[in-house]
C-alpha cells in the first residue's frame, strides 16, 4: 500500500513538474521575444501581455521551486519580475501638477458598432458629462441615435462617407474638428481644436487597425509613427486619444510616444485593462490589456483616470481628466 501511494505521488509530482516546466518555458520565451517587437509583428503582440506574463511566471516559478527544483524556478521568477518591472511605472509614475483648476474631461470608447447596449451607452454618456467623447467603430445607425437622443453634447466629427466604421466625436463646449487621411494606408485622423485654461489644445483621435497579420501591423505602426510626428511638430499642447490596438509595451507605441514627446496618462494611476471587457470579478481585470489610451505632450497633465462599466462592447470606456501642467 505504501509503495502504491508513493508511486502515485511521484507520478503526480512528475506530471505537475512537466506542466509547470512547459508553461514556464513558453511564457519565458514570450517574455524575451516581446523585446524584439520591431522584428516581427507576432513578437510585438507578445509584448502586450507583460502584466499577465509577469503574474503567470511568478506563480509558476514559486510552484516549481517548492514542488520540483530551484534551477528552472529561478529562471521563471527572473523573467516574471522582468515583466512586472515594466508594469511598475503605472503605479510609481507621476504626473506634473496642474497649473489651474480648469479641466478637460475626455472619454474614449470603442463601441464596436454595438446595437443592443446603445441605449445604455447613451444614458451613461449623458451621466458622465465629459467635455469630449471619442466613439470608435461607430456606424450610420450610431449617428442617427445620437441625433435622436439629447445627451447634452454636439456631434462635431463623423467618419468619412466611404468608411463603414469610424470615429464620432462629441463636444460639450465650443470645439471644432477636421477629419483627414494620413499616410498610404487609408487611415484617418480626427483633429479636434478646443481650449483649456485659456490655452489652445489639439486632441488627435485615431483608430489603427488590429495588428492581426504583418500587413495590418505595418499599417498600424505607420499610423502611430505619423501621429507621433504630428504631435511632436505642434507648438500647442496635444493629446492623442483612441483604441491603439497596442499597449504601452508595444514597439509601435514606444515609437509614437518618443517621436511625439508624449506621456502616458496611465502613469501613477495603475493598470487599467480595457480589452477584453468582462464582468467576472477579479478574473476580468487580470485578463484585460490596456489598448485604449490617452497620451499628452508635457504641457498637459492627467489629474484623474478611470474605467467605465462594461456595456455590450468588448472594450471598456476610458475616462481621463486633463489639465494644463505646472512647472
Amino acid at each position: 500500500m505504501v509503495t502504491r501511494t508513493s508511486g502515485l505521488a511521484t507520478g503526480t509530482k512528475t506530471l505537475m513538474g512537466m506542466v509547470l516546466l512547459t508553461i514556464g518555458f513558453v511564457a519565458t520565451l514570450a517574455t524575451v521575444l516581446g523585446f524584439f517587437g520591431g522584428a516581427w509583428w507576432a513578437f510585438d503582440l507578445a509584448a502586450n501581455y507583460r502584466f499577465q506574463l509577469g503574474l503567470l511566471l511568478v506563480v509558476v516559478g514559486v510552484l516549481y521551486w517548492f514542488t520540483v527544483a530551484k534551477g528552472a524556478a529561478i529562471l521563471f521568477l527572473v523573467a516574471g519580475l522582468a515583466n512586472l518591472a515594466l508594469v511598475l511605472p503605472l503605479y510609481i509614475g507621476s504626473q506634473a501638477p496642474a497649473a489651474s483648476d480648469e479641466r478637460l474631461d475626455v472619454v474614449t470608447f470603442n463601441v464596436e458598432g454595438e446595437v443592443a447596449a446603445r441605449t445604455e451607452i447613451l444614458q451613461w454618456l449623458r451621466s458622465v458629462e465629459a467635455d469630449l467623447v471619442f466613439l470608435q467603430e461607430t456606424t450610420d445607425e450610431w449617428l442617427t441615435a445620437l441625433e435622436e437622443n439629447d445627451i447634452g453634447m454636439e456631434v462635431i466629427a463623423v467618419p468619412p462617407a466611404d468608411v463603414l466604421q469610424g470615429i464620432i466625436v462629441l463636444a460639450r463646449e465650443e470645439a471644432t474638428a477636421s477629419v483627414y487621411e494620413v499616410g498610404t494606408s487609408n487611415d484617418w485622423i480626427v483633429e479636434v481644436s478646443t481650449s483649456l485654461a485659456g490655452t489652445s489644445v489639439t486632441v488627435l483621435g485615431i483608430q489603427p487597425r488590429p495588428a492581426d497579420n504583418q500587413r495590418d501591423a505595418a499599417a498600424r505602426d505607420a499610423l502611430l509613427v505619423e501621429v507621433g510626428d504630428i504631435a511632436g511638430a505642434r507648438s500647442e499642447p496635444v493629446a492623442v486619444v483612441g483604441d491603439l490596438n497596442a499597449t504601452r509595451w508595444s514597439n509601435a507605441y514606444r515609437d509614437m510616444r518618443d517621436r511625439g514627446g508624449l506621456q502616458d496618462s496611465a502613469e501613477g494611476f495603475g493598470f487599467h485593462g480595457t480589452w477584453p471587457a468582462s464582468n467576472i470579478p477579479v478574473i476580468g481585470s487580470l485578463i484585460a490589456v490596456p489598448v485604449d489610451h490617452v497620451l499628452t505632450t508635457r504641457a498637459l497633465t492627467t489629474t484623474e483616470r478611470s474605467l467605465g462599466p462594461k456595456m455590450g462592447s468588448s472594450h471598456l470606456p476610458l475616462l481621463v481628466e486633463l489639465a494644463t501642467a505646472g512647472s
